[in-house]
């Protein structure tokens, strides 16, 4: 079985076991699942789950195992799961390997007598760990508890040693002290805490122990740390610097301390206690996960920290009109990013962003950015809108633009492209295309749209290039084009066009032909008759249709005279 789990599975009222892990399921577990009031089992690891466990899972009192390891589920643990008295294992382990990451402070599990197994490693809980967890369980249980690879703080507390026996694995976190009663129970950590004390538990500070960050063999000690950036918390499994997992609040923290936070224009809520879903330009889900970054022009500066990338769901990130720089490198871990707009900014290299396979907006205009429009791009196959105005980039437009037939916006206005007009021919989804302002040679291609919809509103603007020859006839295929073609080199209208009474908002059923281009011989401010204040006006020297003024030699003229005139006044200066 893939794809989604069954309706007809939640409609089984009597089902005790329900176990379909590793069966590649998708979407999220549905809240109907608490209709299964019978069940007792329920295991789903080893999918592709994602969004937050449904409350509804507390409403099933027989249920005694539940295992949701390795997935990519999110958003924080909901607290009717600690209504199940009847549960003995409980695993929400490893979220984080394929981009989710359960968040939020841990469950007590305090009315569970019989819960021997809580397993929540690699996800990102915080906070301290509770002191009255698992408090409801005998003490000659032998309880395995696993929160490791998150990111809690504070101390071991005390009150566990009310176990004789446990295993307690809190390596990879912020922890920076073990009670030291805890460092005598002898039969905890599988009897190891009886040869190696405390490091049985958690190796000390400035060291670390790989794989473990503990002592678990004589031949396996704690080793000594010197590297700078060694962090000092107790249990690492690495020395020096590595991949921090920081909570959402820390990661957004970074982002104000690297980016001139203190003088934003605003920033109101930042680095206070409330809610990082109240901090200005944050937007949350209903899990208190951010989804949302929106901070253009807000005087940011500096570098953007590539941790933003760990943010579990984040969906928009838009930090345009800012003095920012940004690195694309591990983009690929913002599995739910789909748009990011970047226009405006101090980027100088896009390397990196054909892995954010799931972007549907990407806004790299007005950057300065040279050469041929990267191929990375090309990746980048869910793009419904692609902005790359305002650039330097030159050579022809690249073919491989039809691999992006999700497009429904392309504008690439304001660079130095040459060569001929590409078709855009495989564009079924297209209503905006932007092209003026290049040095676009050749004629428009027959073939020009020609898998657009044909009743569809499509804005298309080829003025100012150096196109040629004769409109062609096959666009009248379209019924509702509004297309810009001033100020270059045609010759004539294909014979249908001047009937198409759709074109350009209507211009075309009140002004004939000259709602498209002004004839050979005349002109107006925008190339056609638009309105009673922009007719087509005798100009006999215009050799071309379209045109926005009177004689080229006359707009050559005034250009020359403007560049004299300044450099006349510079002289005089």
């Amino acid at each position: 079985i893939e794809g989604t789990l069954p309706r007809e599975i939640y409609e089984t009222k009597s089902l005790q076991t329900l176990s379909m892990a590793n069966c590649g399921l998708t979407g999220s577990i549905q809240t109907t699942i608490g209709q299964l009031t019978d069940l007792k089992e329920l295991y789903l690891w080893g999918n592709q789950l994602r969004g937050q466990i449904p409350t509804e899972l507390g409403n099933l009192p027989q249920l005694n195992t539940l295992s949701l390891a390795k997935n990519r589920l999110d958003g924080t643990l909901p607290h009717s799961l600690e209504n199940l008295v009847q549960l003995r294992a409980f695993s929400v382990k490893d979220q984080t390997s394929k981009g989710g990451g359960i968040s939020g402070n841990l469950l007590k599990f305090t009315v569970q007598p019989q819960l021997t197994s809580l397993v929540m490693s690699g996800n990102r809980f915080e906070g301290l760990i509770p002191p009255d967890i698992l408090s409801s369980l005998p003490a000659d249980f032998n309880p395995t508890v696993d929160l490791s690879s998150n990111v809690l703080t504070g101390a071991v507390p005390a009150e566990l040693g009310r176990f004789d026996r446990m295993d307690l694995m809190v390596q990879d976190n912020l922890i920076e002290k073990i009670d030291n009663s805890l460092c005598a129970k002898d039969d905890w950590m599988s009897g190891s805490v009886r040869d190696f004390g405390c490091d049985a538990i958690l190796c000390p500070p400035f060291t670390y122990s790989a794989n473990t960050g503990r002592r678990i063999f004589a031949t396996k000690d704690c080793v000594d740390c010197t590297d700078p950036e060694v962090r000092p918390f107790l249990g690492q499994t690495s020395c020096g610097a590595k991949d921090v997992v920081l909570t959402e609040r820390q990661i957004l923290q970074l982002i104000y301390d690297t980016c001139n936070g203190k003088h934003w224009k605003f920033n109101d809520g930042w680095y206070t206690t409330s809610s990082i879903c109240e901090w200005y330009g944050v937007s949350c889900n209903d899990a208190q996960s951010v989804v949302s970054f929106v901070m253009g022009n807000n005087n940011m500066i500096g570098r953007i920290p590539t941790q933003i990338y760990n943010l579990p769901n984040l969906k928009i990130f838009s930090v345009f009109a800012n003095a920012v720089e940004f690195n694309f490198d591990g983009i690929d871990r913002a599995l739910n990013l789909e748009k990011l707009v970047l226009d405006d900014t101090r980027i100088s290299s896009i390397v990196g962003v054909g892995q954010a396979r799931t972007l549907k907006e990407l806004n790299i205009a007005a950057n300065k950015l040279g050469g041929l429009i990267p191929t990375e791009i090309s990746h980048l196959v869910k793009l419904e809108s692609l902005q790359l105005r305002d650039n330097k980039f030159t050579g022809k437009i690249p073919s491989w633009l039809n691999k992006l037939q999700s497009l429904k916006l392309l504008m690439l206005q304001d660079n130095q492209l040459t060569g001929e007009l590409y078709s855009f021919d495989m564009y079924q989804h297209i209503q905006k295309i932007e092209l003026q302002n290049n040095r676009l040679t050749g004629s428009i291609p027959v073939s020009f749209l020609e898998s657009a919809q044909r009743d569809d509103k499509i804005y298309v603007d080829l003025s100012h290039n150096q196109l040629t020859g004769l409109v062609p006839n096959e666009l009248a295929r379209l019924n509702r084009l509004s297309i810009r073609l001033q100020d270059n080199r045609f010759t004539g209208l294909g014979a249908n066009l001047c009937g198409m009474e759709g074109w350009n908002d209507y211009d075309v059923q009140q002004y004939g032909c000259n709602g498209i281009m002004c004839p050979k011989g005349s002109y107006s401010i925008l190339g056609r008759h638009s309105s009673e204040d922009t007719p087509c006006e005798d100009c006999p020297k215009n050799d071309f249709l379209g045109q926005t003024y009177c004689s080229s030699a006359g707009r050559f003229l005034l250009s020359t005279l403007s560049v004299v005139v300044c450099v006349a006044t510079t002289l005089f200066l």
